[in-house]
């Protein structure tokens, strides 16, 4: 029986329904409310590898071994996300109607058909078999997937100044010519609002405030003028997200990889909009990703004996605590990306885990220790709570015929014709809006065993909807790109007299027709791509981890422990700036996955 089954996976009729499937699955996926283009790029990539697979005899015979379960296990984990994120191609439901993502109609449950079952088939096999026959590829390849050190490499400490001083100098054009005093965002207004009456939250994080604080109090001190204060602060974060980018540039250039290599790491800093945006603006998100990656570059620098040993120790300590401390999740994500270091290598490298730990231990300190003692109040608890809430009211949408006393429980949690007649899938806020102006806060903290039991009871009749509303709620972040917003090019409406100036029109019109063609041409969409850029994060993870190379995994961890903390409390499905860091470190994960890895044999630090 076994040898029949197996007969009839690796004949070539087999083969063909494979291709037919993913045919079918690329075509399916033209209704797609995601950038379409990610999934054309799969299409094309697993075309590629089928052939590829074909020549070697992979789509033929059983495969065995740990590297292939390896490969099926991601093969279907991309699978899963594809079919989850577009479930409103296949799932048996009526009544739906979707407008870019963001309206929603409650769900009325059908029955099966034989039309939904050959729907199940398409988007699971068809996904399925694309994914694996490039994964397949990619584990075939490994023994080739090593770039040769090269003997007339780019010098590294060149690539830091020319890359330190081209990022520099091309921002501070922009900004003055045509973006000053830089970009001021909504959450920028209220902590400069926060500023200038001398009342603060940890809402938005205290120390980043006290950052826009020292910047502004520079610049009005000096020129008597609230633009010049909020322009020191956007030449103030130039400067540091260029110091930072230069020193991951020049960490690659230690590798002796191909000059090609470091060159395209070079202008994908330089040319990217959002590396050309963010560093003007006044975002707490675009620090703290620079604080993970000087963390993480000066970890991998101290194991392989780059630089000078207390230099990367206070570059790790600091960068630990920054990463604690701009986010609100940052503490919660390094805690996650320190409890990987320690199960990689235990205790081989006590100085560095003692310093994670130490950066932990003071953002501790630093955030709640000491925000008390200044009367700092802490972000209110649901902030916390996006995901179950969104869930509850989900629930409440999808199933009329919940119980009156449940109804009633949530409705002393927040007024249900405001609250669960606002809901939308893609973002938290309206409920959350809900939920204060019930005074529901107050009622959570009372009595909190009241609303687990709550959740948990309707989750274990209802799961569907919280599953659903979960998805809704994260897609974003694990499949393809979609649209919104990603930086504002603009110094919001306030009371305060900061406006924007542009210098010169014609080079302003430039400028924002060359932005404008990264949101509209179909293969610039790639590189805004969220899930895109975290896929290949786990394509370069599974690849470390075939190749044994516990380094290679490690920098993989801090896009994956900044996605896992986003599935548990995001507000918003896709919100660009949350997991910018994925966009800063993946040249480096790459040239570290891709090195020679006779580096690791080095005599480790003690």
């Amino acid at each position: 029986m076994i040898e029949k089954i197996n007969k009839i996976v690796t004949s070539k009729a087999m083969m063909i329904c494979g291709i037919v499937l993913m045919a079918f699955w690329g075509t399916t996926l033209l209704q797609t409310d995601a950038f379409y283009v990610n999934y054309l790029l799969v299409i094309c990539l697993a075309s590629v590898c089928i052939y590829y697979n074909y020549k070697n005899g992979e789509l033929t015979k059983i495969h065995t071994g740990h590297h292939a379960l390896l490969v099926r296990i991601f093969a279907f984990a991309f699978t899963i996300m594809v079919a989850a994120s577009n479930y409103i191609m296949w799932a048996i439901v009526i009544g739906y109607s979707v407008d870019n993502g963001m309206d929603y109609v409650p769900y009325q449950y059908d029955i099966p058909s034989i039309h939904f079952f050959i729907k199940l088939l398409i988007i699971f096999g068809g996904g399925y078999y694309a994914f694996w026959n490039i994964l397949n590829a990619v584990r075939l390849k490994l023994s080739n997937l090593n770039y040769e050190r090269k003997t007339h490499s780019l010098d590294p400490k060149k690539v830091f100044i020319i890359s330190f001083i081209v990022l520099i100098v091309t921002r501070l054009f922009i900004l003055f010519v045509c973006q000053y005093p830089g970009e001021v965002t909504p959450d920028s207004v209220m902590q400069v609002d926060q500023i200038m009456k001398g009342e603060y939250t940890n809402h938005h994080p205290f120390y980043h405030t006290m950052v826009i604080k020292a910047c502004m109090s520079l610049g009005m001190l000096i020129f008597n003028n609230i633009n010049a204060g909020v322009a020191t602060y956007s030449i103030f974060q130039i400067l540091f997200t260029s110091l930072c980018f230069s020193y991951l540039l020049s960490t690659i250039a230690t590798l002796s990889p191909p000059k090609w290599m470091t060159i395209l790491s070079i202008l994908f800093f330089v040319f990217m909009p959002y590396h050309i945006i963010y560093p003007m603006t006044m975002w707490k998100d675009i620090m703290y990703a620079c604080f993970v990656l000087f963390s993480s570059i000066a970890i991998f620098r101290c194991i392989n004996n780059i630089g000078k040993t207390s230099t990367n120790h206070v570059v790790i300590l600091i960068g630990g605590i920054g990463s604690c401390l701009f986010r609100s999740n940052g503490l919660f994500t390094f805690v996650l990306i320190t409890i990987a270091f320690y199960f990689l290598w235990k205790f081989k490298y006590k100085k560095i885990l003692i310093l994670m730990l130490s950066s932990i231990a003071v953002g501790l300190v630093m955030k709640y220790g000491v925000l008390k003692i200044l009367n700092v109040p802490q972000p209110d608890i649901v902030e916390s709570l996006s995901v179950p809430l969104q869930q509850l009211a989900r629930v409440a949408h999808d199933i009329p015929e919940i119980d009156q006393e449940e109804r009633d429980e949530l409705n002393d949690l927040m007024d249900y014709d405001h609250g669960f007649y606002m809901y939308m899938g893609h973002i938290s806020d309206p409920i959350k809006a809900a939920v204060r102006d019930k005074g529901g806060i107050k009622k959570l903290l009372e009595d909190p065993g009241k609303y687990i039991k709550l959740y948990f009871n309707l989750g274990l009749r209802y799961p569907a909807s919280y599953v659903l509303a979960w998805i809704d709620l994260t897609r974003g972040y694990w499949n393809a790109g979609y649209e919104y917003y990603r930086w504002r090019l603009e110094v919001f409406s306030n009371d305060h007299g900061m406006e924007k100036l542009v210098l010169n029109e014609n080079i302003n019109n430039a400028f924002l027709i060359y932005v404008w063609m990264f949101s509209n041409v179909n293969i610039l969409k790639l590189f805004l791509s969220i899930g895109l850029f975290v896929w290949i994060n786990l394509v370069l993870l599974l690849i470390a981890i075939l190749k044994k190379d516990k380094m290679g995994i490690f920098m993989t961890l801090p896009v994956i422990a900044i996605v896992i903390s986003l599935l548990i409390t995001t507000p918003v499905y896709a919100e660009f700036r949350y997991i910018y860091t994925a966009f800063c470190i993946l040249p480096f994960t790459i040239a570290i996955v891709f090195r020679p890895l006779e580096r690791d044999v080095l005599e480790p630090q003690n």
